[in-house]
Parts: structure tokens; C-alpha cells; sequence
């Protein structure tokens, strides 16, 4: 019984978990190019368990344990007609130079600074590949290369890059991701990718999705703690009945 309540109350610490994934991705669904995190249960083999007891020294381990990776399947391109949105379409980021250092992202809302230099939102400096971007005219140009052209003049090549393995990179906050540690260098898209100016990438959140996973979760919740109520009560009612034998 005591097994059974240990699993049950895992069971809801990782549910917990779970909705409060669910919960940010509800919040950032209309973040522009924000990517849905997600969490899953996967349960233990004897083995991994054994190992996991012997290295515990005896002491009790968890038999489900957590996964969580981010979901970088494309969003929607959602026009705006500004000329200074830009969509990644395929895989693939935009490199910014912030305060902390080179980040990422596949927010392309963007703006020119009062030093005339291509920004995001949040003042973060655009790469070209060959540095910072300096919009020094009236009219910008973007094809689907990345290319930029002000007043007709060619000013550099938005740097596009990607990671051979995505789950390397976290969340940085502002819909930035930097890399887990200096190994992981990013590579020149091996995919094409399209850029589209005057358009930005919608979050990938399926709302009707996520909130069908809530209401499961919610379920399944309830249910472990009727059996952590169970188990407490049959455990009550043996306790009882040992004391009444002696």
C-alpha cells in the first residue's frame, strides 16, 4: 500500500508540473514565435530502478520520472505589412548580440535604434554575417535569401543559423535561446529556409490542444488522490486490526 501511495503522489507532483507548462504555454500563445514546452511521464525499468535503489543506498526512488523538451515545429505566418517584421519559414534563427552575450531567436519583430542599427524589440542587435546591421536610409529590403538592401544599396545577409541538436538549447526568457554550454556551436542551415518580410511567425500553441491536456491532467489528478485516500484509509483500518490481535 505504501508503494502504492508513493506512486500516486508522484504521479501528482509530476501532474503539477506538467499544467504549469501547460499554463506558460497558454500565457505565450500569442507571443510571436514562441515554441510550446513540453512534459511527459516515462516510467522506469526494473533495472533502472534497481540501479537507481543501490545508488540511493536503499532509500526509496521514483519509478516515473519527467521529460521535457520545447516544441520548434513551425508557427503560422501571420501578415502585418511592416517592413521590418520578418518570418523565418523552415528551420533555422536569428542571431541577436545582447548584453549577456550572442542569443537566438525566431522572433523577427524588429526596429531601427537611434543609432540606425536594426533591433529587436527588446534593443538586442540584429546580425548580418558580418556584423551589426546598419539601416542608414529610408527604404529596407529583405528578400527570401535574407539578403538587406537600403535604398537600393546591399548592407549585408541576416545571419541564419540552426543546431545540430535543438534540445541543447533553453530558454533565455523574451523568446530567446542560448546554448546549454560552449560546445554546443550553432551551423549554417543544412535545410532551405525563406524569409518573408512584413510578415512575423505566430506561436505554435494549440490552444483547443492545450487545454483538452489540462482537463486530462486535472483527471488524472483527482483520480491519484482518491488512491493516496484509499491506500491511507486501508493502512488505518490494518493498523487497527493488528492493535486488536495483540
Amino acid at each position: 500500500m505504501a508503494i502504492g501511495i508513493h506512486k500516486a503522489a508522484a504521479g501528482m507532483v509530476a501532474g503539477m508540473n506538467r499544467f504549469g507548462a501547460i499554463a506558460n504555454n497558454l500565457a505565450n500563445a500569442g507571443t510571436t514565435g514562441y515554441k510550446r514546452d513540453l512534459q511527459f511521464l516515462r516510467l522506469l525499468t526494473d533495472k533502472q530502478i534497481e540501479l537507481s535503489r543501490r545508488k540511493s543506498r536503499g532509500a526509496p526512488v521514483q519509478t516515473l520520472v519527467e521529460d521535457q523538451y520545447t516544441d520548434f515545429s513551425q508557427g503560422e505566418l501571420s501578415e502585418t505589412g511592416n517592413r521590418l517584421d520578418i518570418a523565418i519559414s523552415g528551420e533555422g534563427f536569428f542571431t541577436l548580440e545582447t548584453p549577456r552575450g550572442t542569443a537566438y531567436s525566431r522572433n523577427g519583430s524588429f526596429t531601427i535604434n537611434e543609432d540606425n542599427f536594426l533591433v529587436d524589440y527588446n534593443g538586442n542587435i540584429v546580425m548580418s554575417d558580418s556584423g551589426a546591421i546598419s539601416v542608414n536610409g529610408s527604404e529596407i529590403n529583405i528578400n527570401r535569401n535574407g539578403e538587406i538592401e537600403v535604398d537600393g544599396g546591399n548592407v549585408g545577409k541576416l545571419r541564419i543559423v540552426t543546431f545540430e541538436d535543438l534540445t541543447k538549447l533553453r530558454k533565455a526568457g523574451n523568446s530567446l535561446y542560448i546554448p546549454l554550454d560552449e560546445s554546443v556551436t550553432p551551423e549554417v542551415p543544412r535545410k532551405s529556409y525563406i524569409i518573408s518580410q512584413g510578415y512575423l511567425e505566430t506561436s505554435n500553441v494549440n490552444l483547443i490542444s492545450e487545454m483538452i491536456t489540462m482537463i486530462t491532467l486535472g483527471k488524472e489528478f483527482e483520480a491519484n488522490q482518491k488512491i493516496i485516500q484509499t491506500n491511507d484509509e486501508l493502512m488505518r483500518l490494518e493498523a487497527r486490526e493488528m492493535g486488536r490481535v495483540r
